[in-house]
């Protein structure tokens, strides 16, 4: 017989959606621009500009716990700052 509590305490649904939703919401409050998002099995590649460099360091100390690297360049010829961050999904 299958113990449907067993079963969820030992396997969590976790929402891609709403892991989505969630780093959104931070690129919109951080008034980031979303240039490229890529995702392959567990990990998201995001590229994010914006005119204030400190913006996207707010929005990589938010979210440091999931990311595996990043880095920041200022993009030539313009006054924006790019920021290329590859992330876990899951944990």
């Amino acid at each position: 017989e299958i113990n449907i509590d067993i079963l969820k305490h030992k396997y969590k649904f976790q929402s891609f959606q709403e892991k989505l939703d969630l780093i959104f919401q931070d690129v919109n409050t951080n008034s980031l621009d979303l240039q490229s998002l890529e995702f392959k099995q567990n990990r998201l590649k995001l590229i994010l500009t914006s005119s204030k460099k400190e913006d996207l360091y707010q929005f990589l100390e938010k979210n440091n716990k999931n990311i595996t690297f990043s880095s920041i360049n200022l993009l030539e010829n313009s006054n924006l700052y790019e920021a290329v961050i590859d992330a876990k999904i899951f944990e």
